[in-house]
């Protein structure tokens, strides 16, 4: 498994009210991850090489935490990222 820089983790509340643990990271390759724990439940995405310029993946996943992003939504947000900078994702 590649390594993993933690950016951030946060708590939100799912359209129940149960509790979610999100935690945002990147890979050393440009890649991006995420984690979302509900109760004993864990899902989990990683999607390689996103961009090479780390400090504005950091800036992205930032903001993903800030509207709370969760593994449902997570490819989207970040393939519409990447087709903004006029790339494509696999």
């Amino acid at each position: 498994m590649k390594e993993l820089s933690i950016i951030r983790t946060v708590s939100a509340r799912d359209l129940s009210g149960q509790r979610l643990e999100l935690c945002y990271a990147v890979t050393p390759e440009g890649g991006a991850a995420i984690l979302c724990r509900r109760g004993d439940v864990i899902d989990f995405d990683l999607v390689p090489d996103v961009t090479s310029d780390e400090r504005e993946l950091r800036a992205l996943l930032e903001q993903m935490a800030d509207g709370c992003v969760t593994p449902v939504t997570f490819r989207d947000v970040l393939q519409d990222y990447v087709e903004m900078k006029g790339g494509g994702m696999v």
